[in-house]
């Protein structure tokens, strides 16, 4: 009989975990489509078109492209993208091996605290991993001369958007 006292900590926070990594994701899209894919001036439409392309991808496929750059192109540095590393093999145990790798102990309480903390530190990795790509991203936009007004601007109302349950951030690249 499962312990549902014992699991519903591990299973949400698998859930925030996952939606984290979702995000990672996202920002790992945009910033290989703005920085690498089109050039400064394409216009709104070839931009959609290179983030729809590169959507497909998985998190394997986006951390390859970055250990693949040649050194005078990287805008990640080493250290972050080692990190990124460990969060695809450790996104990869939570995916597809977690629940049976855990399935037996998941319902004892001192090996649930070890699911637990694994699943948060990789929480934590990929929450901090995306606020350093974003401000990477941020960072390269305004020296090719975009302005954080303008970045900060748009953030916002794609977050009010957001937030409001209008659309998903990604659909509102086009307003």
């Amino acid at each position: 009989m499962v312990n549902t006292s014992a699991l519903q900590p591990i299973v949400t926070a698998i859930g925030f975990t996952v939606w984290q990594l979702q995000v990672l994701e996202s920002i790992l899209v945009h910033h290989i489509t703005l920085l690498h894919d089109v050039p400064p001036g394409v216009t709104q439409a070839e931009m959609d078109a290179a983030l729809d392309g590169r959507y497909s991808l998985t998190f394997g496929q986006l951390l390859k492209i970055f250990e693949q750059m040649p050194e005078q192109h990287r805008t990640l540095d080493a250290l972050m993208v080692r990190r990124l590393g460990w969060v695809k093999v450790e996104r990869n145990w939570l995916v597809h091996r977690s629940q049976r790798d855990s399935y037996a102990t998941a319902n004892l309480a001192n090996s649930a605290s070890e699911i637990l903390s694994r699943i948060t530190a990789l929480h934590s990795e990929a929450t901090d991993l995306l606020k350093a790509v974003q401000a990477a991203t941020e960072a390269v936009l305004v020296a090719r001369g975009a302005s954080m007004d303008r970045i900060n601007r748009d953030a916002a109302r794609i977050g009010k958007a957001w937030v409001r349950g209008e659309r998903h951030p990604d659909e509102l690249r086009s307003d």
